[in-house]
């Protein structure tokens, strides 16, 4: 039997949901699931629009405010008049990094195509310019941080208001799901790497809006996907440190001061991580 073919297109989280179905025996017997990234990762290659995309049966396209992006209009311009599309929110949980800034100038290394530190710290990046010893740079790091604190319960609001307004402008809504969970559970790793647990829940409520071409969500298929996203407990592994006031003001109840987060391998504190940021450490 011909496998039909489901395009989903955005960003990391597009790839992660990709890769979710593909490790579900039952849906990989008769669906060919094909990801359009945007931004590519590194490499040489660029990012290409599948041949396939032309033979879609379904088109998951996550939310972009922007009313030009390139990659996906060229898409668009190639999937069938008569393909289904559902729209889903793209997922960003900004006010746990409240001097989330781009990344540092680290180079793409084996085994980190992304740098060693691919999330940058504004704080982080001033304290660097300081060229100050290994020894002072976090302390130094705390004094600035603490002084220029923003209002994190208005980074919350803002965060609210963007979910919210992107939930209006697609198929599938989920802030419901992270408005009642987001201080108790770990679900954003990074300020776009989100837990299984949350992109699960995305594919669920995918799912069910596209039940006329996938087929009802049997209890077979329930049970494999539960399982991959056992077995991959967020997309990637790194788990961005949090600031322990932010901890503090906002009464997180996943973590404390002095966890350890997972970096690459390493089990770091926050004062650990943003000591090595700061520094470029590559020793490790």
């Amino acid at each position: 039997m011909k496998r039909k073919i489901v395009i989903i297109y955005g960003n990391c989280q597009a790839n992660f949901i990709a890769f979710l179905l593909g490790q579900s025996p039952t849906l990989a017997e008769r669906f060919e699931f094909s990801v359009v990234i945007n931004p590519p990762p590194p490499g040489p290659e660029g990012l290409v629009v599948p041949p396939q995309a032309g033979d879609a049966a379904l088109f998951w396209e996550q939310y972009d405010e922007r009313a030009a992006v390139a990659v996906r209009d060229e898409l668009r311009s190639k999937i069938p008049p008569n393909c289904p599309v559902v729209v889903f929110p793209p997922l960003a949980g900004m006010a746990f990094w409240p001097f989330a800034w781009a990344p540092p100038a680290n180079s793409p290394e084996p085994g980190f195509p992304w740098g060693r530190y691919p999330w940058g710290d504004r704080i982080g990046l001033e304290v660097a310019k300081l060229n100050l010893p290994a020894d002072e740079v976090f302390e130094k790091y705390m004094q600035l941080s603490m002084k220029k604190m923003p209002d994190l319960r208005e980074l919350a609001r803002r965060d609210r208001v963007l979910a919210e307004r992107r939930d209006s402008a697609c198929d599938v809504q989920i802030y419901d799901f992270i408005q009642k969970r987001y201080l108790t559970q770990h679900l954003f790793w990074t300020w776009g790497h989100t837990s299984s647990n949350l992109m699960l829940e995305l594919v669920w409520r995918l799912f069910e809006k596209s039940q006329h071409v996938l087929g009802e969500m049997t209890p077979q298929i329930e049970r494999e996907l539960q399982a991959a996203a056992e077995r991959h407990p967020a997309i990637g592994v790194e788990q961005l440190p949090i600031h322990p006031e932010v901890v503090r003001r906002l009464k997180l109840r996943f973590c404390a001061p002095e966890t350890r987060y997972n970096w690459f391998g390493q089990q770091w504190t926050f004062q650990e991580y943003m000591t090595r940021y700061i520094t470029l450490d590559k020793s490790w």
